[in-house]
């Protein structure tokens, strides 16, 4: 699972994660590069992967 990004109520974040289930461990993803933050976004679910 990868999470990126989110808000406060002042600021976007373009920060985020990855989750290992196999370890139970969370590891930082590099901010090289990164896009800015987002707000107002949805998701779906395809029946095998979440996309937002």
């Amino acid at each position: 699972m990868i999470v990126w990004g989110g808000t406060d109520i002042f600021d976007l974040f373009n920060t985020g994660g990855r989750y290992n289930p196999g370890t139970d461990a969370w590891l930082a993803t590099s901010t090289t590069n990164a896009p800015d933050g987002r707000y107002y976004h949805t998701a779906v679910w395809t029946g095998s992967e979440m996309i937002v």
